[in-house]
């Protein structure tokens, strides 16, 4: 049962209610704010989240590339040092520019058609 509660300002005697309604309200405007607080700091750290993902994944692949270019440098010095001898000069005329020694004779293979 309800306890009543005189008062004193206009002289009938009401159930006092206010009390538990202004407690709800505040219960549930601080449950809203909290929730809506949480909700976005969920969404700003889920969007930081992806963005370290997708930097790892980036770093990887400049990693891959990055590998993939010091082997391409190696091949390249390896190249420029061959260029300084003879033999390979010979080497770059003969299958380039089908150029043959005094005496050879050059057979050029040609692919057959598909009838």
């Amino acid at each position: 049962m309800e306890k009543m509660v005189s008062s004193y300002y206009n002289g009938k005697t009401e159930p006092d209610v206010t009390p538990k309604l202004m407690f709800n309200w505040r219960k549930i405007l601080f449950s809203t704010i909290f929730a809506l607080i949480l909700l976005f700091w969920c969404f700003g750290f889920t969007g930081k989240l992806i963005d370290y993902y997708n930097l790892i994944a980036e770093e990887s692949n400049l990693s891959q590339e990055e590998k993939r270019l010091y082997e391409h440098i190696e091949l390249l010095s390896k190249e420029k040092q061959n260029l300084n001898q003879d033999w390979y000069i010979e080497k770059l005329a003969r299958e380039k520019l089908n150029l043959a020694k005094p005496g050879e004779v050059l057979i050029k293979v040609v692919p057959a058609e598909n009838p």
